[in-house]
């Protein structure tokens, strides 16, 4: 294959999958959490955003949170300005993952396919249009595992601050990502105790880069911790609660296999994973414990590393297993896995290598084709209609030759989205206050039924309104009811 061809077909597939991640940042409505950013997170000084001073809530992202209070301040408010960090780390994972592909194979069918295996991901994808933490994280480690093979191969002073920078940022963008900080430090710092003449320079600025990243992550983490705002993740096992619900939210539900699905799918990459560390182990020792850029034994090193450092973490310090979107950056670290692991077959059995990697790549590529949409997200599809009940009562309000704003509330788990599109509208769309006037954030209260229109999913609430509301609009395949009060 010539390198011109293997160049476009990466720019295309880039280029397509940018537009996907765009698609999905124009057209869907803000989630809960996004809004719960804007309002509760980017007004506040940047000092008490850095240091959880006011609040310890994990919900503050902070790389995210102070790029999206820095294009506030210039461009106002907005959908596009909320999403557009998590965008552009999607640029960049695009580009760094090809990158990497490149790094692994020599091979350019294969640097091709890898390039699909680091992107199939439909879950991942969703976090490179939704205004949250997740997907910059995602978009600097990988360059920063660029990096660090770069220094593991040459030992060049530039690859470690770049590795290690690009992986600190990761972490101030989601601090789960210290998971994964934690292992490539240490591989790098192997990759510079096992040099022939060591660099003492290098040492110095390994110990400065974990130095200056303690002094940002200490003060927030511990306040986290203290005030308990990790609750929500789990304490069963990795197993039941990390590595199952990252695979069904990575197929959303999608029923390849009936019933049994999430369970044969989660034990196949365990099974996967933990004979590829022991071949890792066996392939170091054979090295005779040096590191380098070996495909199976770097990739084993991080993603064994980085569950490791989950499990030590819920051992010693009790921090809880995480859930599927604080541990989606895990992923890229399995794919590269896989990767390595098709590398080498190749490498040793040539064209017999493809009985693995083409029915992988086939799998990958319908799953992503069976999720891809551009109407919600997986873990806030609850959110996917508020585009439409605005504007059915917009409709309503230019139809009747309303002069005032309709009053309109909701329950509080779809109040975020609806408060967040009546302040701000939808990208060049004028704010729906105009014509809809909604009230604070309330939570969790029964409706007091004094409002023009009510939405709701319950059907506690339904009920309740029964005598005073009538139902004006039926969406989310009658799920979800827009009620009018009775005239």
């Amino acid at each position: 294959m010539s390198r011109t061809f293997e160049n476009s077909f990466l720019a295309l597939t880039g280029a397509l999958y940018l537009v996907y991640l765009l698609a999905r940042l124009y057209l869907i409505p803000m989630t809960q959490d996004e809004v719960a950013t804007c309002y509760n997170h980017v007004p506040r000084g940047v000092l008490d955003i850095l240091t959880y001073a006011k609040e310890a809530v994990p919900n503050n992202h902070i790389l995210n949170t102070l790029a999206i209070k820095l294009l506030s301040g210039i461009f106002g408010p907005g959908q596009l300005v909320a999403r557009l960090p998590a965008f552009l780390g999607g640029v960049l994972y695009v580009v760094s993952a090809a990158a990497v592909a490149r790094l692994f194979s020599a091979n350019a069918w294969l640097r091709i396919t890898w390039y699909v295996f680091l992107l199939a991901n439909p879950f991942m994808a969703e976090f490179f249009a939704l205004g949250r933490g997740y997907g910059i994280s995602i978009g600097l480690m990988m360059p920063a595992i660029y990096f660090c093979w770069q220094y593991l191969e040459h030992h060049r002073q530039k690859a470690l601050v770049a590795a290690l920078t690009l992986a600190a940022l990761g972490v101030m963008a989601n601090f789960t990502v210290l998971n994964f900080y934690l292992p490539m430090v240490l591989l790098l710092y192997l990759g510079i105790r096992q040099q022939q003449q060591p660099d003492r320079k290098h040492y110095w600025v390994l110990a400065s880069g974990i130095g200056v990243l303690m002094v940002f992550c200490a003060l927030p983490v511990y306040r986290m911790t203290a005030d308990n705002e990790l609750r929500f993740w789990g304490t069963s096992g990795f197993y039941s609660d990390t590595l199952m619900p990252l695979v069904r939210s990575s197929i959303m539900d999608h029923p390849y296999l009936d019933g049994p699905t999430v369970p044969v799918f989660s034990q196949l990459i365990a099974a996967f994973s933990l004979i590829g560390w022991v071949v890792a182990v066996w392939r170091w020792g054979n090295r005779r414990w040096q590191v380098g850029t070996d495909p199976l034994l770097f990739s084993g090193f991080l993603l064994a590393g980085t569950i490791t450092v989950n499990l030590l973490q819920h051992a010693l310090l009790d921090v809880p297993f995480l859930n599927p979107r604080t541990a989606v950056f895990l992923y890229p670290l399995f794919a590269l896995q896989l990767i390595a692991v098709g590398e080498l077959m190749w490498r040793q059995w040539r064209k017999t290598a493809l009985i693995y990697i083409i029915p992988l790549v086939v799998l990958m590529v319908i799953n992503f084709d069976n999720n891809r949409n551009v109407k919600q997200s997986w873990e806030w599809k609850y959110d996917r209609a508020t585009f439409v009940v605005l504007d059915a009562i917009k409709k309503l309000y230019e139809e009747e030759g309303r002069t005032t704003p309709y009053t309109f509330d909701t329950y509080s788990l779809l109040q975020n989205s609806l408060n967040f599109h009546s302040d701000f509208g939808r990208p060049f769309h004028p704010p729906y206050r105009n014509w809809i006037k909604t009230p604070p954030y309330h939570g969790d209260v029964p409706p007091k039924g004094d409002t023009d229109f009510y939405y709701t999913g319950t059907q506690q609430e339904i009920d309740a309104l029964r005598e005073t509301y009538e139902p004006v609009l039926t969406v989310e395949f009658g799920s979800m009811v827009l009620l009018r009060r009775k005239r």
